[in-house]
């Protein structure tokens, strides 16, 4: 049946979808007659739209008065939760954050459904309802502001044990990692073959996790390293020291005697030489690094 435009009721939280796609609209305009009609829900609020945002915005931008639509008698939820599913079936398909908030809506409205059958009416795997909850179950549990952690690291650190949440998600967002670096900094804890001193250094913020080579050695991965470089390609020195920096980090996961003990002679004569005088530069960093985290902490303080 057709409805007037001006009857609808169209509310933006019903829309699974967070926000209209243009090229949606742009192409439902041209092909507007061969549309299928929209999906309503006569409900006390009136006739609630709950499938067919983009054909109702196509319908306005094209001057119409009225649009054919299917009208469904039920409540605002029976609406909310046909705006899901029919988004599963969907040509355009929804995105993954779009989709997660599919599942939380289900679960929402029907608090008794097992994972399965949000699953099946979601058109996805257990696994992936379980991602969900996982990922909202470190949510609720970590506090503080984060710029750039995102669902996907939630998801990841899920995956470790619950009193390294909070650290590990502070470390990849002040470090920058991506979800594949979160993931590795999650599987370094549980790996015994780790030392012990870089697993307290990545809860710490102080490292990055490291991949375990066929030969027994440490290595950080390509794209965390790739991402320290650009971001501080602008700086020649500060490039340089910090190249130095993940050489260091990588021997310190050694023993010093592995380093030292099979060694020749002028290996280790020439190390004499050029080691006191790296310390004492290290030393003098340290020294203006230390003085400059004091002065930042005194103006944060002030303000």
């Amino acid at each position: 049946m057709k409805i007037k435009l001006a009857d609808l009721e169209i509310d933006p939280t019903v829309q699974i979808r967070r926000s209209n796609h243009e090229p949606t609209i742009r192409r439902y305009q041209e092909s507007f007659e061969k549309l299928p009609p929209i999906d309503v829900f006569k409900t006390p609020e009136g006739l609630l739209l709950a499938d067919g945002f983009h054909r109702t915005a196509a319908a306005q931008r094209l001057g119409l008065d009225t649009i054919e639509a299917t009208v469904h008698h039920g409540s605002r939820a029976d609406a909310l939760e046909f705006a899901v599913v029919a988004n599963t079936k969907n040509a355009d398909p929804l995105t993954p954050e779009e989709r997660d908030d599919g599942i939380r809506r289900l679960k929402q409205l029907h608090p008794d459904w097992a994972m399965r059958r949000l699953a099946e009416a979601m058109s996805v795997s257990q696994r992936a309802v379980q991602r969900v909850f996982d990922t909202d179950k470190v949510k609720r549990a970590v506090v503080g502001p984060r710029e750039r952690v995102t669902d996907v690291h939630f998801a990841e650190v899920s995956g470790a044990q619950e009193e390294h949440w909070e650290s590990l998600v502070k470390a990849a967002d002040e470090r920058g990692w991506t979800r594949d670096a979160t993931r590795l900094a999650v599987k370094n804890l549980k790996d015994d073959n780790i030392p012990t001193k870089h697993k307290r250094d990545l809860l710490a913020g102080d490292a990055d996790p490291v991949l375990v080579t066929p030969n027994g050695e440490y290595a950080v991965p390509a794209d965390i390293v790739g991402g320290r470089i650009k971001d501080m390609a602008a700086n020649d020195a500060i490039l340089a020291f910090h190249r130095a920096l993940e050489h260091l980090s990588k021997a310190r996961l050694f023993k010093a005697e592995a380093i030292f003990r099979p060694a020749n002679a002028d290996t280790l004569e020439h190390w004499a030489k050029e080691i006191p005088g790296n310390v004492e530069f290290l030393e003098e960093i340290l020294a203006g690094v230390r003085a400059a985290r004091g002065g930042l902490r005194v103006i944060s303080k002030e303000r």
